[in-house]
């Protein structure tokens, strides 16, 4: 049996794993086996290869049936609804880069529809898919500190997680994390603590 890689502590309630390439398929086969998370931080210098380790963990993933979900952490500024967990987000509902809005409302009612997250939800997933809120959602969000949405938002992520999990494997991998602010962080680490719950691997 293969010793575990070694743990490291992160912030953020998020764990951290120094993976090679020799034991990636073997993460991932513990996912599937068990039906249980695992959160793999890569890390390291620059040059070492951690984009090519993260490149090939991806696509042993997809080749083995997973569901891939991509996201990038820029050390600049980026258009709104560009960053890494807007991305996840959009890519956990199938909306693709640069969709028009009414691509993104409807994912959001299918969302709903589909019992992926409560009608109660729905003025964070519109925030998250940079849809305008209307009627009363709209008063009622505005009235909202960032507190309280940053926390609806944060369970709304991952109960998406959670809903797509049921259906297939998950890995969702997340570049230069290095980059990411706090509020990106917690969005993140509200993810890694859905990893014991079902089947869903996060990188």
């Amino acid at each position: 049996m293969a010793s575990p890689p070694k743990r490291a502590k992160s912030r953020n309630g998020l764990s951290a794993a120094a993976p090679s390439s020799s034991n990636l398929g073997a993460i991932l086969s513990a996912c599937l086996a068990t039906g249980k998370g695992r959160l793999v931080y890569i890390r390291g210098d620059p040059g070492i290869g951690k984009t090519r380790l993260l490149a090939e963990m991806t696509h042993l993933a997809g080749s083995r049936g997973f569901s891939r979900h991509e996201g990038l952490v820029l050390d600049f500024g980026i258009g709104r609804g560009q960053d890494a967990v807007h991305a996840v987000v959009r890519s956990l509902l199938g909306v693709k880069p640069g969709a028009e809005p009414v691509v993104r409302s409807a994912a959001a009612k299918s969302a709903v529809a589909e019992n992926m997250i409560s009608t109660d939800q729905v003025a964070f997933l519109n925030d998250l898919l940079d849809l305008p809120q209307t009627g009363e959602l709209q008063a009622h969000y505005d009235a909202m500190d960032n507190a309280v949405r940053n926390r609806g938002r944060e369970e709304v992520i991952a109960g998406l997680v959670r809903a797509s999990s049921q259906r297939y494997p998950l890995l969702i991998a997340v570049e230069d994390l290095h980059w990411a602010d706090a509020t990106t962080l917690s969005f993140l680490a509200a993810i890694a603590r859905t990893l014991p719950e079902g089947r869903r691997c996060w990188s």
